[in-house]
């Protein structure tokens, strides 16, 4: 659940950001929309949300 909440807040700070977002699954897709630098930056974030996500759970556990 953690992985697809920050797939999807990934897409949100790109729209945010771009006004437009993209992913692999637009490559898989053939959808027309895969821009392979915002499928990049789109990982990246994905990575790094879920990364500050997970720390964060743990690091409330550990309070506990």
């Amino acid at each position: 659940m953690i992985r697809t909440c920050s797939h999807e807040l990934a897409h949100y700070i790109q729209l945010v950001k771009h006004g437009k977002s993209s992913c692999e699954s637009d490559l898989k897709l053939n959808n027309g929309r895969y821009d392979k630098e915002l499928a990049k930056e789109h990982e990246e974030f994905t990575r790094e949300t879920y990364e500050i996500i997970r720390n964060s759970e743990y690091s409330e556990l550990e309070r506990r």
